[in-house]
């Protein structure tokens, strides 16, 4: 498995255990408008946090930087045949 892959499972399956935590507790989540018809949750935030701390800490030691290292898993996925990133930045 290419390095950034096996760095975005990791990252990914810490967020997922935070928003599934928090599907436990729904009287929890507490949601905010960004704009127009866009809405985030405190559970969002924080799953964001999490994925962005593990790339940070999983490239600390490159030259890598976490923006770099999305456009890389970006290029990874694509060469996977999915049709797009999946990913906004």
């Amino acid at each position: 498995m290419h390095p950034m892959l096996t760095i975005a499972v990791r990252a990914a399956r810490k967020a997922g255990n935070v928003i599934a935590k928090n599907y436990e507790t729904p009287d929890a989540v507490e949601a905010s408008q960004k704009g127009s018809n866009d809405f985030v949750t405190n559970v969002d935030k924080a799953a964001e946090a999490i994925i962005i701390d593990t790339i940070r800490k999983s490239t600390r030691n490159t030259q890598l930087s976490p923006k770099k290292a999305v456009n890389t898993l970006a290029q990874i996925r694509m060469s996977m045949g999915y049709r797009s990133t999946g990913w906004h930045h």
